[in-house]
């Protein structure tokens, strides 16, 4: 789990390892890292610099020896706290130069009306590209369970959170086979504070592939068996399918 955070920060896994070996150890010289990991001492000295440069190794001389020791766990809460202000920082200096970008790509930039995706990642972020999409109502055919589970609770958790931030209402119709407990998922409950309604398909209707209409755009996700999407934009298309959906919405309870 460290080692997952940590990379998160920028460290490499075996640096991740040299750090939890000294900070178990309290203190320890190269030759002793050396002898219990079994890494060459020019490793474990360039991996030690590493994490002596962000602050979370420091040395003292030990009857003439170089002695390293870590620095409390703490100084890593520090290092995500120095990153997400580095980030916000960054996001802002981006922001004010977006509004040039977009005009310098305006009727030059074509994006292709259909695109494809495979894997568990590839569906995630089909389900991302929703959330360019601000201030607009969303429209689902949606199988919760299924796509669930091909796409996590934790992507689901932290989508929804932003879809809400965003002010990204939805409308969302389940199958009678394909529902979820929302004391299990309460990030997919409905009402006013979750920015969603919930009705169940007319019985009888059953599927285990999903759609979901933002923009001008539809969404397709399969279940887990097949794990592929794909998303179409056509005003068209988003038209015909809206139809539908209304259609089902009336007869939905």
């Amino acid at each position: 789990m460290l080692e997952q955070q940590l990379s998160a920060l920028g460290f490499s896994i075996d640096e991740v390892k040299t750090y939890v070996q000294v900070l178990e150890l309290g203190s320890v010289t190269v030759g002793a890292l050396s002898k219990r990991t079994g890494n060459p001492r020019p490793t474990l000295y360039y991996q030690l610099e590493r994490l002596q440069e962000r602050g979370l190794i420091s040395q003292t001389p030990k009857r003439g020896v170089k002695t390293f020791f870590a620095e409390p766990p703490q100084k890593i809460n520090l290092l995500f706290q120095q990153h997400i202000a580095n980030l916000q920082e960054q996001q802002k200096s981006f922001e004010t130069l977006l509004p040039d970008l977009e005009q310098k790509i305006a009727g030059r930039f074509l994006t292709p009306r259909f695109k494809f995706y495979e894997g568990i990642e590839g569906l995630q972020q089909v389900l991302l590209d929703v959330l360019l999409y601000p201030n607009t109502e969303n429209l689902c055919f949606w199988p919760i369970k299924e796509m669930v589970d091909v796409l996590s609770p934790e992507f689901f958790h932290k989508h929804n959170k932003e879809r809400i931030r965003i002010n990204s209402n939805i409308r969302v119709m389940w199958p009678e086979t394909s529902i979820i407990d929302s004391s299990e998922h309460p990030a997919l409950g409905g009402g006013k504070e979750f920015k969603r309604e919930i009705r169940l398909a007319p019985k009888g209707i059953e599927f285990t592939m999903g759609y979901w209409i933002y923009g001008n755009k539809i969404a397709f996700l399969s279940s887990i068996k097949e794990c592929f999407g794909f998303t179409i934009e056509s005003e068209e298309m988003v038209q015909m399918q809206r139809a539908q959906f209304e259609a089902l919405w009336q007869l939905a309870t």
